[in-house]
């Protein structure tokens, strides 16, 4: 087991990743992000440490199973 997979364990609601981007959250099916795994969100579900998830953002929850951006929304 990878280290994003224990955020994303099978089932119904897990299969969902939960994004924060600049306060606006948004669930995306795991599937759609798998379909681009050269992607930054992507590459989330492959991270093998803590420190290669921050690499990719800037912060999670793992009680809220959450990725955080500090971006602009739009």
């Amino acid at each position: 087991m990878v280290f994003g997979e224990f955020f994303h364990r099978p089932g119904q609601d897990e299969e969902l990743v939960n994004l924060n981007v600049g306060g606006f959250k948004q669930s995306v099916d795991q599937s759609t992000l798998l379909r681009f795994p050269h992607t930054r969100l992507g590459k989330l579900l492959t991270c093998h440490s803590e420190e290669a998830i921050l690499e990719l953002c800037d912060d999670y929850s793992v009680a809220d199973k959450e990725y955080y951006f500090d971006r602009n929304p739009s």
